[in-house]
């Protein structure tokens, strides 16, 4: 039996993009629909992994997002400077010493190729700003779609 439609939650981005490339590469007849993030009131990703978050945690969690509204709206404004946008993420994410930053990394939505910090966004192209943290034993992941 072969779907019309699969359903992959934008989440994590790299993921839909590796199924997006795979089903377009392999000519397979079915369509990817990337499904936005459910998010918290405040912004932070719905995710079973919140749950590890201690009380104390929990309010630092939402950095991570913070960080990728704050490269979100430099992009908004038309810078398109990778190390300038990044720089601005990882200024926030730098406010909570709590957090152990693992990534913060701009890549484009069709290819899935990163943008380097000294690499200006090519125009017209839809670009994800995407990290990870460690925020006492919980990995949290989330980004956000570009343009």
């Amino acid at each position: 039996v072969q779907p019309h439609i699969a359903y992959f939650g934008q989440k994590d981005a790299g993921q839909c993009i590796v199924i997006q490339n795979l089903v377009k590469e392999l000519m397979i007849n079915t369509h990817i629909e990337k499904v936005p993030t459910l998010r918290e009131p405040d912004g932070l990703a719905m995710s079973s992994r919140n749950m590890y978050l201690t009380e104390s945690e929990r309010p630092d969690a939402i950095y991570l997002y913070n960080a990728l509204v704050a490269c979100k709206k430099l992009y908004d404004n038309g810078n398109r400077q990778g190390s300038d946008i990044l720089q601005e993420g990882l200024d926030i994410l730098g406010k909570c010493n709590k957090i152990e930053i693992l990534y913060l990394d701009l890549c484009y939505s069709d290819s899935g190729a990163s943008i380097k910090m000294g690499d200006e966004i090519e125009g017209g192209k839809r670009v994800i700003v995407s990290g990870a943290i460690m925020l006492g034993k919980t990995r949290l992941i989330d980004n956000l779609i570009l343009g």
